[in-house]
């Protein structure tokens, strides 16, 4: 390089250096100025945002969900009686009087619509209820499932059926023409599953209502 361009070039930046340190007040006024602007408009994005967001948020008050009905039956007997056991036909009249009818039934949750029977009635083999008059008729949707008996399963074959069903009412006892489960008017919505219903000199599951599932049961067997 030069003499005359060496000089230059220090004479330039000296220049610039000076003018840097000359000027420093002023250039940190427009920085602090710049940096607050810049806050300030983040600040003011901030709320803008906030505000569309609040504008845009409905709040609902949600619907009370409450726990159905559910009895659990756990003996094979046909009174309603305190006696320490759950029997069906207590299960079925607690259900239709939305109460329990003794101190025996302990349901679990509040009663409505759609309660629900299970059964676990200890014991070796089918269970098997005998009615010696007939069961009351369901007024309400209810689903009774025999399924729930330890034990059981569903079928698991598409042409031939290998489904374990251990819970049984027998209608022998029950008089003569009697119908074995009559789902009453009212009743439009219940499940009858996973019984063997036999013995009734009548209707085995005697159907006065619409809407109802009734399915992997054993009738007549």
């Amino acid at each position: 390089m030069s003499r005359t361009l060496l000089l230059f070039y220090l004479t330039f930046h000296n220049r610039r250096i000076f003018m840097l340190f000359h000027n420093w007040p002023t250039l940190v006024r427009n920085w602090f100025s710049l940096a607050t602007k810049t806050r300030h408009s983040q600040r003011q994005a901030i709320r803008r945002h906030a505000q569309h967001f609040s504008n845009s948020v409905v709040v609902e008050r949600l619907e009370e969900r409450l726990v159905l009905s559910a009895i659990v039956v756990t003996g094979t007997g046909d009174l309603i009686a305190a006696d320490g056991v759950v029997t069906l036909r207590e299960a079925m009249a607690s259900i239709n009087g939305a109460a329990n009818i003794n101190a025996d039934v302990t349901s679990v949750g509040v009663y409505g619509t759609n309660d629900s029977i299970s059964f676990n009635i200890i014991g070796v083999g089918v269970q098997t209820i005998s009615p010696t008059t007939p069961l009351p008729a369901l007024l309400k949707p209810m689903a009774i499932n025999g399924y729930t008996q330890p034990g059981s399963s569903v079928s698991t074959l598409i042409d031939t059926d290998n489904a374990v069903l251990m819970i049984q009412l027998n209608g022998s006892s029950a008089g003569l023409g009697a119908d074995g489960l009559v789902l009453g008017a009212g009743s439009n919505g219940s499940s009858i599953s996973g019984l063997v219903v036999s013995g009734y000199s009548g209707t085995a599951i005697l159907v006065q209502s619409s809407g109802n599932t009734i399915a992997g049961n054993f009738i007549g067997t």
